[in-house]
């Protein structure tokens, strides 16, 4: 038979274990989601060092990006410095690929995203002030974006394009 203080010892050192448990399952759970995530980044490191084909690069850029995060836009442009043009190279919508296109550097929020070499985000279209909304594109008969991300991707400091996901929710 326990007395009370040895009694309330147990339970409390037991009480400790279930804490230390859970934490280790937490922390199991965020490495694996660490680890799932950095495969991916690994993935299209190796296709860059590795791939000749610059439109199967793109591809698997836009597989491994639905890996790791949803969208419902997914677009991928390359800037061409010496015709100041944008190619749009990749346009993944809800209705599926869209044709490639180029714009001419000065047209749009992937312009300012490459002039500025920072990353556009708007949190919530319809509530944004930003200059964002007065310079934003719109393609097609899509439903309004109401979220968006749009960063630059750089090399050595040169602005090589933009990658952009955006969400109609």
């Amino acid at each position: 038979r326990l007395e009370t203080p040895g009694f309330c010892l147990v339970l409390i050192v037991l009480a400790l274990i279930v804490l230390i448990v859970r934490h280790f399952a937490d922390t199991r759970r965020a490495l694996e989601v660490k680890v799932d995530e950095l495969v991916a980044v690994n993935r299209v490191g190796q296709a860059v060092s590795s791939s000749l084909v610059l439109d199967e690069l793109v591809e698997l850029i836009f597989r491994e990006s639905r890996n790791l995060v949803e969208f419902d836009i997914f677009m991928l442009a390359l800037y061409r410095e010496e015709s100041r043009e944008i190619d749009v190279r990749l346009h993944h919508n809800r209705q599926g690929r869209q044709p490639q296109r180029l714009r001419k550097l000065g047209e749009g929020i992937f312009s300012w995203v490459i002039s500025h070499n920072k990353p556009a985000f708007i949190r919530d279209w319809e509530n944004d002030d930003s200059e964002f909304k007065q310079i934003t594109i719109h393609v097609g008969d899509t439903p309004q974006t109401k979220a968006l991300i749009a960063v630059p991707v750089t090399y050595r400091g040169r602005v090589l394009g933009v990658i952009s996901v955006q969400s109609y929710i």
